[in-house]
């Protein structure tokens, strides 16, 4: 899938003990191949329903970026590993299976975020969420299994969780490489003064998200 190859992966789990994991976002040398969601044909009024009140990855979910459905959301939490043209969760199967991390391999987390209500200039003032934070949980207990979790939340909207497993060697568990994150907007634009940030086990806050496709962002 033409996005899913647009990531590069630091996730790295060194040989018997440690899994390395750097939450990383799109490759910006390579914007050609960027996602499909364009705010021309996918904005939340022309969509069926939208929320009245600001709410997180309110969408269906789709793991398709070439000729991506209207009015869809991407997983708000996925994991590849780093090879050169890495491949992220192809469908809810895949990424029910998780992703499964060898000795010596790297690799990244994709996380989404997208206030789903409509933005139109009556209920703008209405839909803007605020004050909004993402928390990030990296279990990092030695075992085959762990969960990496992303919470998004806001003063005015309800929380939204998701969990992704990943699957190491019997003896291993993931660290996480501070200030290794990155943000891109949902054309994958690097956002300048949004690179190196600490994600993976904190607190972030990201302050007011407009409603709307245009405003959705990439970690």
């Amino acid at each position: 899938m033409q996005f899913k190859q647009m990531l590069k992966a630091s996730l790295k789990p060194s040989r018997g003990f440690f899994a390395t994991l750097v939450l990383v976002g799109v490759v910006a040398s390579v914007l050609s191949l960027t996602p499909t969601h364009g705010a021309a044909n996918t904005l939340a009024e022309t969509c069926a329903n939208p929320p009245a009140v600001p709410t997180f990855n309110y969408w269906p979910v789709t793991y398709s970026d070439v000729n991506t459905p209207l009015c869809h959301d991407f997983p708000a939490i996925d994991a590849a590993v780093d090879v050169n043209h890495p491949q992220f969760s192809n469908s809810e199967a895949d990424w029910n299976d998780g992703l499964t991390i060898g000795d010596n391999q790297q690799g990244a987390v994709l996380m989404y975020l997208h206030n789903g209500a409509a933005n139109d200039p009556v209920s703008a003032p209405q839909t803007q969420a605020h004050d909004v934070k993402i928390t990030t949980v990296t279990e990092q207990n030695v075992g085959p299994t762990h969960q990496i979790s992303v919470t998004y939340s806001a003063s005015n909207a309800a929380s939204y969780t998701r969990s992704y497993t990943v699957h190491t060697p019997a003896n291993s568990k993931l660290e996480v490489i501070p200030n290794t994150g990155y943000m891109y907007s949902y054309e994958g634009h690097p956002i300048a003064d949004q690179q190196q940030l600490n994600i993976g086990n904190s607190v972030f806050n990201l302050g007011t998200l407009d409603a709307c496709f245009e405003y959705s962002i990439f970690l």
